[in-house]
């Protein structure tokens, strides 16, 4: 009896295994092998070969592993039908997110069948994320007219804007006086830099005081940005300020009339 069972079940283990595909029944391939370089943003088409070796139909799904959800395949394709005996080309196009780290990345393409079928293959997609440079000034809320005498701190924010970390050279004009700093800004970062103003106390006569921050990055000097302020300084905190620069003067007038018996009376007004 206990051989009978036996027997029993290895015919049926032999009947399963006729019925799951083989690692040899479903083949993906990657056609082209070379590292795909890539703009941040943009979507790259990779073209994927599948090749059926059975006498029947197959059926299968594809799912993309990528280093985080930022990434997405532009189509899903829910069920790929391969012919028996047969091979299709496919076009996988990926979305490479706008603000990735420039680098190199592997994407997995895992390809298995339908219906909670076996995993027929993986294939691994070099990429390479090109640099993106760019940077930006800005500068902050400041009062529109300084008194002769003030000081004030001015504060320049720069940006970068750029897919990986940037030196920037920032040269500073402060009331013709020039002055160069340096700094390292990380991906998705910025920071703040402060200006110091000094107006004269001897100032006799209404001027302008213009502070400027041009800033650039190392090796990169065509990627550029600059902002400047712009000052109306009064000679004395006493005096009211006047946009349009007037003098005071003094005017006089004469007034003249006729009375009722003809003679003129004379008045002044001032």
């Amino acid at each position: 009896m206990n051989v009978e069972r036996f027997c029993s079940l290895i015919f049926f283990t032999l009947i399963c295994l006729t019925v799951i595909a083989g690692p040899g029944d479903l083949e993906v391939k990657l056609l082209n092998e070379k590292r795909k370089e890539m703009a941040a943003g943009s979507t790259s088409n990779v073209l994927i070969m599948f090749i059926n070796h059975t006498d029947t139909l197959k059926e299968v799904q594809i799912k993309l592993n990528t280093p985080d959800s930022s990434w997405r395949q532009v189509a899903n394709y829910t069920s790929t039908q391969i012919e028996k005996n047969s091979s299709i080309n496919k076009i996988i196009s990926i979305h490479i997110p706008e603000n990735i780290k420039s680098g190199d990345y592997s994407i997995e393409l895992d390809v298995f069948e339908n219906h909670g079928g076996p995993t027929v293959g993986k294939v691994s997609i070099p990429i390479f994320v090109q640099p993106r440079f760019e940077i930006v000034v800005e500068k902050l809320k400041v009062p529109r007219y300084l008194f002769s005498g003030d000081t004030l701190g001015v504060k320049f924010l720069i940006r970068n804007l750029s897919n990986l970390d940037v030196k920037v050279i920032a040269n500073i004009i402060n009331d013709k006086k020039p002055e160069t700093r340096n700094f390292r800004i990380p991906k998705d970062s910025s920071i703040l830099t402060n200006v110091s103003v000094s107006v004269s106390k001897s100032l006799s006569s209404y001027t302008q005081y213009n502070v400027n921050l041009s800033a650039s990055i190392t090796d990169k000097p065509e990627m550029e940005s600059s902002v400047a302020y712009s000052f109306d300084i009064i000679p004395s905190a006493n005096e009211k300020f006047d946009g349009y620069n007037r003098m005071p003067v003094k005017i006089t007038g004469i007034l003249v009339s006729d009375n009722r018996n003809e003679k003129r009376d004379y008045g002044s007004m001032f």
